[in-house]
């Protein structure tokens, strides 16, 4: 959550029935808000549970019980749209929802020296239904991946046909591969970076590094996605 919090310029987050939430979820909560500067509103029904009271007399906190002091005009929205999310696009994709395909993986995995595989936006001979392929498997991208770093490896699979260890050898820094990738997937990059940075796992070496054990959550995803590679 920090990770895409940060990358969408999230400052305030508002949790509602919070009192249903457990003791870790809310030091969670807490801990975002510090890591990030975010504004953040619990929304008790009732009173609140002793554990959390405990949390807030550690911090500075305001308690409010009206709706003007909870949305006062400094905080509305800017009105900017979020552009890769569309209403009424309901992702993962159903069952009877057709594949898009990925493209033809490259011969060879790519070396850390090089620049990644050429993104293939627009194909060859592409035509108007595969043109709205693209922009289907795009949204399901957006809508459906949680994780930052699977999320940005699904969408240099998307883009470049290599596999997911093919990904994973690419050891660009953020600022180029984000100069690589079309704006669509860009955030993703974006907030795959802030991710690694923020766990700081061992042999989380670059933007598109995984641990052994995701692989297999990544393929998972694609099938989720109904992403097929070809």
């Amino acid at each position: 959550m920090a990770a895409w919090a940060s990358v969408l310029g999230v400052t305030r987050l508002v949790i509602c029935r919070a009192q249903g939430l457990s003791p870790s979820q809310w030091n969670g909560l807490l801990a975002l808000r510090a890591l990030l500067g975010i504004r953040l509103v619990l929304v008790i029904h009732g009173r609140a549970p002793a554990p959390l009271k405990r949390l807030l007399d550690c911090i500075n906190h305001c308690s409010i019980d009206s709706t003007d002091a909870f949305a006062p005009p400094d905080c509305a929205s800017s009105g900017t749209p979020i552009p890769w999310r569309t209403p009424g696009m309901v992702y993962p994709a159903s069952p009877d929802a057709p594949w898009c395909d990925l493209p033809l993986p490259p011969r060879r995995p790519a070396p850390d020296s090089i620049r990644p595989y050429k993104p293939v936006v627009v194909r060859k001979n592409q035509t108007t239904d595969s043109a709205r392929q693209d922009s289907v498997a795009v949204h399901r991208v957006h809508a459906h991946i949680a994780h930052p770093v699977h999320a940005a490896i699904v969408a240099v699979r998307f883009l470049s046909g290599c596999t997911t260890r093919q990904a994973t050898l690419i050891r660009l820094p953020e600022a180029e591969l984000t100069g690589w990738a079309p704006a669509w997937a860009q955030p993703l990059v974006a907030a795959a970076s802030r991710y690694q940075q923020l766990t700081a796992a061992p042999g989380q070496s670059s933007v598109l590094s995984l641990m052994p054990s995701e692989y297999e959550a990544i393929e998972e995803t694609l099938h989720s996605c109904r992403l097929r590679p070809t």
